[in-house]
C-alpha cells in the first residue's frame, strides 16, 4: 500500500497522492510496488525489500555522500508487540526504511510502527518538517529509541506481576511469561544493538550536525538510545534472579513433599511390620487372647502416633 503525504507552512501533515507528495510511505509493499517507486526515484530495490525480512538488520547507505543524486537509506529497527499462542505478549523487532531522494522522502514498514501516528498528528516534542530531510530522519530515529523505552517499562511492570505471582502459585504458564520475557529482551537487546552504529555514524555525517536545531534531537537521541540500552541489563539480571528465585521455590517445595513422603511412609511401616509378625505361622504372644487383633491395632497406632509426634518435634514433617 501506497500512501502520500505532504505538510502547510503550519506543519500539519495531511495525506495526498503519492505522485505530489512530499513524503511516501509504504506498508507491507508489494514487489510491484517497490519496482514503481525504485525506477521512479532511481535507487536499488533492496533499500525497500529489507524491510519484508524479518530477520533484516539496521543498515545505512550513502550517508556520507555529498551528492544529491545519489539516494541515501538508513534502515533502523522498531519494536513490534504480538501475543502468542498462550496468550502472553512477546516483543520482537522489524525495519523502518527511509530513502531520501533530492525530492522527496520514502519510507517503508511490513508494520506501522507505534509513533507512526505521532509522525502523521506531529504531535511530538519536535515538530516533523517534510523539506527538511535531516530532521526527519533524527525524529523518526528519536521516536524508535523513545519507543524501545516504552516498551521496556511495560515489559518491567510484567515482570514485577509476575515476581507477585510466582510467590503465591508456580503454575506452567508462569514459565512461559518467564520465557517469553527473555525473549522479548533478546530482541530489543539485538535491535538496539543494531541501531547503535548507525545511529553513531548519524551523528559524525555533516548532512545531519550542520543545522543547529538538530543537535538537541541528536542529544536526546542518544541519551535515549543509552537508556534503552541501561534497562535491558537491568531486566536481564531481574529475570535472572526470577528464574533462580523459581528453581529455588521449586527445589524447596520438593524437598517439602520429599520429607512429608519419607515420614508418611515410616508411620506406615510401622503397622506393616507389626502386622507381618503377628501373622507368620509360628506360636505367638497373645493368639489365645479373643481380643489379640484390637490390641494389636492399638499398639501399633500409638506406636505410630508416638513416632509421628516425634517427628513433628524433629520438623520433619
Amino acid at each position: 500500500m501506497i500512501k502520500g503525504y505532504t505538510s502547510d507552512k503550519y506543519a500539519n501533515i495531511k495525506e495526498v497522492d503519492y505522485t505530489k507528495a512530499k513524503w511516501i510511505h509504504l506498508l507491507s509493499p508489494s514487489y510491484e510496488e517497490i519496482r514503481i517507486l525504485s525506477n521512479q526515484y532511481n535507487f536499488p530495490e533492496d533499500y525497500l525489500t529489507n524491510v519484508l525480512d524479518n530477520d533484516e538488520i539496521a543498515r545505512e547507505e550513502n550517508l556520507n555522500c555529498s551528492d544529491t543524486k545519489n539516494s541515501k537509506l538508513i534502515s533502523l529497527l522498531y519494536p513490534v508487540k504480538q501475543t502468542n499462542a498462550q496468550g502472553v505478549d512477546l516483543y520482537t523487532t522489524r525495519v523502518f526504511s527511509i530513502i531520501l531522494t533530492d525530492s522527496v522522502i520514502i519510507s517503508a514498514s511490513e508494520i506501522n510502527p507505534n509513533f507512526f501516528n505521532q509522525l502523521l498528528t506531529n504531535n511530538n516534542d519536535y515538530l516533523v518538517d517534510l523539506e527538511n530531510h535531516q530532521s526527519f530522519v533524527l525524529e523518526v530515529a528519536w521516536l524508535t529509541s523513545h519507543d524501545y523505552i516504552c516498551c521496556l517499562k511495560k515489559i518491567h511492570e510484567s515482570i514485577d506481576l509476575l515476581e507477585k505471582d510466582v510467590a503465591k502459585s508456580m503454575e506452567t504458564h508462569h514459565l512461559f511469561k518467564l520465557l517469553n520475557f527473555k525473549k522479548s529482551l533478546v530482541y530489543i537487546g539485538s535491535g538496539t544493538e543494531s541501531n547503535h552504529p548507525i545511529l553513531e555514524k548519524i551523528k559524525s555525517v555533516e548532512f545531519f550536525i550542520q543545522n543547529k536545531g538538530n543537535r538537541k534531537l541528536l542529544h536526546n537521541m542518544t541519551n535515549e538510545n543509552k537508556q534503552s540500552e541501561m534497562m535491558i541489563k537491568q531486566y536481564n539480571k531481574l529475570l535472572e534472579q526470577i528464574g533462580d528465585l523459581f528453581s529455588s521455590i521449586i527445589s524447596n517445595r520438593l524437598n517439602n513433599l520429599m520429607k512429608v513422603l519419607t515420614s508418611m511412609s515410616i508411620i506406615l511401616t510401622i503397622p506393616s511390620i507389626i502386622g507381618a509378625l503377628w501373622g507368620m505361622n509360628v506360636s505367638l504372644p497373645f493368639e489365645k487372647n479373643p481380643i489379640a487383633f484390637w490390641l494389636l491395632i492399638c499398639g501399633s497406632l500409638m506406636i505410630s502416633l508416638g513416632v509421628a509426634f516425634l517427628l513433628r518435634k524433629k520438623k520433619y514433617m
